[in-house]
């Protein structure tokens, strides 16, 4: 049998790349062995208790010296007969040609968008890194069409080595949307890049005008202490609320009203997949990359300039005001639903991995 496995820094805290990694290795081990390699092996977590008991965990602590790290990861590799390792994470240029040289094929998945204006890609360090992931793997896996032109034709990238691949949910939840319900929801990481600070002032102002409408928040990062205060200095502590993360999908997403994505930049929004896949409504900033190959603008939901809050409020406040848009929204999800269904993501998946173990 054909081994592989994923290597990342999987955070303690559940978040997107998790939740993919999960998605993907519960499938794979279903045809491979399949191994993760983590530096946070805690079998207790949520996100190892969502592993197939046939994944295994191998723990993998990074040392100061680059060079013994390359080595002691090859080491470790080889000594677990793995093919094929799914980056998830930055690795060494010296561990991707160690690994060539090896012969372990390698995928560098790409979960944030590459795109220069970016904040996530400003420094040269940082294009330097990814343009290196890029250039040494095997082969490249961009979350959207947009990011894989962009390493094409900005980068210069062998457009062989790129692949489109989205990510997907499990749609098959009979989920009916509530259209009494006065719930709005928002899930992802505390950190900058959510812009959850800005979904907060936007639902100030719509506070004013609808003040029974609540706005739910799932998730946990960094930034939990700063937005709890801002709620408090908007005197939003009983209508917006933080909630940490979520124990199902049906908890966060089941009898809302719409899905708010606030988010500054991403790759390929998941959250925005899962709302799609509960029927939901969506109202997201159209950053570069993501919400405009997912949201058909005005008909399953609504894109608005990114940073800014009034139009953010402004989508909002459309969307409550108008119940029967609403329903027409939720009827809609279809339209991008399908692409994203997992039969179809797997497919793209399972002719990349047999390409590369032939």
């Amino acid at each position: 049998m054909n081994t592989i496995a994923f290597f990342g820094n999987f955070f303690p805290v559940y978040g997107g790349i998790e939740e993919v990694t999960i998605n993907l290795a519960n499938e794979f081990v279903k045809v491979y062995e399949v191994f993760l390699i983590t530096k946070c092996p805690d079998k207790k977590s949520h996100f190892c208790k969502r592993l197939d008991s046939k994944v295994r965990i191998l723990s993998f602590i990074f040392k100061k010296n680059k060079i013994l790290n390359a080595l002691r990861l090859l080491l470790l590799c080889k000594r677990n007969h793995i093919r094929l390792l799914i980056c998830q994470c930055y690795v060494s240029t010296l561990f991707m040609m160690l690994c060539k040289l090896f012969g372990i094929k390698t995928i560098y998945c790409r979960h944030s968008t590459i795109q220069n204006n970016m904040p996530s890609m400003r420094s040269s360090n940082e294009q330097r890194l990814v343009k290196n992931m890029i250039r040494y793997s095997s082969k490249a896996v961009m979350l959207t069409k947009n990011d894989a032109e962009y390493a094409i034709n900005t980068w210069h990238m062998n457009k062989n080595k790129i692949y489109t691949i989205p990510n997907f949910v499990d749609a098959n939840n009979n989920s009916i949307y509530n259209i009494d319900s006065k719930t709005i929801v928002s899930v992802g990481r505390l950190d900058e890049s959510k812009g959850f600070d800005q979904l907060i002032k936007a639902f100030e102002a719509v506070s004013k005008f609808y003040k029974d409408w609540t706005l739910e928040i799932y998730g946990s990062g960094p930034l939990m202490k700063e937005l709890n205060e801002l709620i408090i200095e908007l005197s939003l502590e009983n209508k917006v609320l933080l909630l940490g993360n979520y124990k199902t999908k049906k908890e966060a997403f089941s009898n809302k009203s719409m899905y708010v994505c606030s988010s500054i930049f991403e790759g390929l929004p998941l959250s925005l997949i899962e709302a799609q896949a509960y029927n939901l409504p969506i109202v997201s900033y159209d950053f570069a990359s993501g919400p405009s190959e997912i949201v058909v603008n005005n008909s399953n939901g609504i894109l608005v300039e990114p940073n800014n809050v009034s139009r953010l409020a402004e989508a909002i406040l459309r969307l409550i005001n108008n119940p029967e848009e609403r329903i027409s929204m939720s009827n809609k999800t279809t339209l991008s639903k399908d692409k994203f269904s997992k039969e179809v993501v797997l497919c793209k998946w399972n002719d990349l991995l047999k390409e590369l173990l032939k």
